[in-house]
């Protein structure tokens, strides 16, 4: 039989090959408005009419940017959207007729575990747009055993999350991915049900089956 379990590829594995990878800084991406401010993210901000005022700083150990002349104004933990509204409402309580404004700068990277059935476990450091998905090509890709319907998402808090790929590789659906926050630890299950189609089909390989799932395959 040409076609042993050890020669057949587990279907969509090789999609996540690659070699292990880190971002010390988040260099591209430019973040939503959702993206939390963290302590050690570069923002710079901006005072216009009664009095003018242009700075760059680098959020503070306690959260807090230091505004000249003003305060103290606390943004980490706070949204983009909802630190430039707490941003203004603060300059409007010390200031009368100045726009304010406030964006990110630089974004610090974000610690991240890569464990289990990956080719390289580790901490990466990955820019804040990271997804799961990031995780695991960080860590070399999945190993030779791995689960890709099993794949957990443990916050610093417990709170556990279940990825199931096999939307993303059939049908193109990135909604079960996760975006990455600090400290968050990507596990990837071990293989333990699957069954081998080969012959003629367009795509012979190892299939992850689970209790409820259904199996999609497409003839030739």
């Amino acid at each position: 039989d040409v076609y042993k379990r050890q020669e057949l590829p587990l279907f969509g594995s090789n999609l996540f090959s690659g070699f292990p990878i880190s971002f010390n800084q988040s260099e591209v991406v430019s973040p939503s408005t959702e993206y939390i401010y963290r302590i050690g993210d570069e923002v710079s901000f901006s005072l216009f009419g009664g009095q003018n005022l242009a700075s760059t700083q680098m959020i503070a150990n306690e959260g807090s940017i230091d505004i000249q002349s003003i305060g103290r104004l606390m943004i980490a933990g706070l949204s983009i959207s909802e630190a430039q509204r707490k941003f203004q409402a603060f300059v409007d309580d010390k200031l009368i007729g100045v726009e304010a404004y406030l964006s990110l700068k630089s974004y610090r990277a974000k610690q991240v575990y890569s464990l289990g059935n990956v080719k390289k476990p580790g901490l990466y450091y990955l820019n804040s747009t990271s997804t799961s998905l990031n995780g695991i090509v960080a860590a070399g890709g999945f190993g030779d055993n791995a689960s890709l319907r099993t794949i957990e998402v443990l916050s610093s808090n417990n709170q556990r999350q279940v990825i199931d790929l096999y939307d993303f590789l059939i049908y193109g659906s990135v909604t079960s991915d996760i975006i990455l926050k600090n400290g968050d630890r990507v596990l990837v299950g071990a293989l333990e049900n699957s069954v081998r189609i080969f012959g003629e089909v367009n795509r012979p390989a190892l299939y992850e089956i689970t209790s409820s799932c259904l199996l999609y395959t497409s003839p030739s």
